[in-house]
C-alpha cells in the first residue's frame, strides 16, 4: 500500500469534506461577530476544499520532516533556502488562515475536557484504527510520548525518555507488529469527587 492510499485509510474524502465545512461555517461565524476588517495585505479567505486541506496536511508533514529555522523560509523564492513547489500549492498568507481558522467539530466547548476541540477526531481515527486491522493474540498496554514543543496544560517533561518534551499517551497496541489499536492520552491528576 503506497503512504497516501494509507494516510486516505484514516482522513477519508468524508471526514475531510466534515473539516472544510465546520472550518468554513466557523470562519463565517466569526467574521459576521466581529464584523472585522481584511488586512489588504492580506490574502482573502477562500472557503476551504479537500483538495486544500489535502495540501495543508501535506504541507504540515513535510514540515515535519524537513525542518528549517523559520516558517517563512518555506516560500521564500531563494534556490538554495526556499522549497520547491510551496509557493505553487498555497500562498504564504493561505495556510495561515487556515491554521487559524481550522475546526475539527462544531459542539460547545467542554470546559472539563482539554481536547474537546478534537475530541471527536480522536475518537474516529481510533474507530477507524479497530475497524481497518485485526490484531494478533499478543497485545501490550505501554506509555508513548508524543514531541510537542508549543504550550499546553497537558504538555508533560519526563526528563529519562528520547522524547522530554511532550504528550504522554497510554496505548494498547499489537506487540508483534507494534500497530496501535486504541490510546487516550494523560490528562494529569484527576481529583476525585
Amino acid at each position: 500500500m503506497k503512504p497516501i492510499e494509507f494516510f486516505q485509510l484514516f482522513l477519508s474524502d468524508e471526514i475531510l469534506q466534515e473539516i472544510c465545512l465546520i472550518t468554513n461555517e466557523s470562519y463565517q461565524s466569526k467574521d459576521k461577530k466581529n464584523g472585522r476588517r481584511r488586512d489588504s495585505h492580506k490574502k482573502k479567505w477562500e472557503d476551504l476544499d479537500k483538495s486544500t486541506l489535502r495540501c495543508f496536511f501535506g504541507m504540515l508533514l513535510f514540515m515535519g520532516h524537513v525542518q528549517k529555522p523559520h516558517y517563512k523560509i518555506y516560500w521564500s523564492k531563494s534556490v538554495l533556502f526556499g522549497t520547491f513547489g510551496f509557493s505553487k500549492l498555497l500562498s504564504f498568507d493561505h495556510p495561515e488562515q487556515i491554521k487559524t481558522n481550522l475546526r475539527f467539530t462544531r459542539e460547545a466547548l467542554n470546559q472539563t475536557d482539554p481536547l474537546t476541540k478534537i475530541r471527536n477526531f480522536i475518537n474516529q481515527i481510533i474507530m477507524i484504527s479497530r475497524k481497518l486491522y485485526t490484531p494478533q493474540q499478543n497485545l501490550t498496554i505501554d506509555e508513548s510520548m508524543i514531541k510537542f514543543k508549543g504550550r499546553h496544560k497537558l504538555r508533560v517533561y519526563i526528563p529519562l525518555k528520547p522524547v522530554r518534551f511532550g504528550f504522554k499517551a497510554y496505548i494498547l497496541a499489537e506487540a508483534g507488529s507494534g500497530f496501535v489499536l486504541s490510546w487516550q492520552l494523560h490528562e494529569g491528576k484527576k481529583k476525585n469527587l
